[in-house]
């Protein structure tokens, strides 16, 4: 049985000089680097993929579209199944952010060396990899 999904998150691209650049920001008490990404809240998401993008928006500020699911990915968290869906996200707008993170915009490079965490390099490479053959 697959795991129930939890969680929606974004690895979002903006090209900036021809130059692909990645959206990476700091976590709520600023101790790691993450793609924002949140759980899945059945009053406020009718789909993933609206999760992902109220998240995008209520952390960054910033207004998606997405492009691309990633695979799911599951994993524990305080003995608690976490099962998260990454998108693919290009940046189209920005809007009011709800919450005060530190944004940076890195290449592909830099972002693999900053990210805290396992599943956000595996959904980054992914989307690289998925980015390449969509060109």
């Amino acid at each position: 049985m697959k795991n129930k999904l939890t969680h929606a998150g974004c690895v979002v691209v903006r090209t900036d000089k021809k130059r692909d650049r990645y959206l990476v920001i700091s976590s709520k008490k600023r101790n790691h680097w993450v793609f924002p990404k949140g759980h899945i809240e059945s009053a406020k998401d009718a789909t993933p993929q609206d999760a992902a993008l109220r998240e995008l928006r209520e952390e960054t500020g910033y207004l998606g579209k997405i492009v691309k699911p990633l695979t799911r990915q599951s994993f524990m968290k305080d003995n608690k199944r976490i099962t998260i869906q990454y998108f693919i996200v290009r940046l189209i707008g920005s809007a009011e952010s709800d919450e005060n993170r530190i944004l940076r915009w890195m290449s592909a490079k830099k972002v693999l060396e900053t990210l805290s965490f396992d599943d956000s390099k595996k959904a980054f490479n992914e989307a690289l990899s998925s980015m390449r053959s969509m060109t």
